[in-house]
């Protein structure tokens, strides 16, 4: 969607246009169509996320802030418990470092 405009995403919004006017309104969805949202079937996704980029768009521009939380303990170390420890360094990557007990 980065050459789609806020007016655009409401055309391709489909049966999810209802709840993002009512965002755009500054209004809550109908509880009919916020249930419409929450189940959505995979293939509705592009409406989805072009009423929701719509709102977003209109309330926010188009600038985005990401803040990513980064999951130290995710138990995905091939070492034993007892002889290493897991932990994420400020790298990308994983270590597996001696345990110091």
């Amino acid at each position: 969607m980065p050459d789609l405009d806020p007016g655009a995403a409401l055309e391709q919004a489909g049966r999810y246009r209802a709840a993002a006017d009512c965002a755009l309104a500054d209004r809550p969805p109908s509880r009919a169509d916020a249930l419409a949202v929450l189940r959505s079937p995979d293939d509705d996704l592009p409406a989805v996320l072009s009423a929701a980029f719509a709102v977003r768009a209109r309330h926010f521009g188009r600038r985005v802030k990401l803040c990513v939380l980064k999951n130290a303990r995710s138990g995905l170390c091939p070492a034993t418990a007892r002889s290493r420890r897991c932990r994420a360094p400020t790298s990308t990557a994983t270590a597996c470092v001696p345990s110091r007990s």
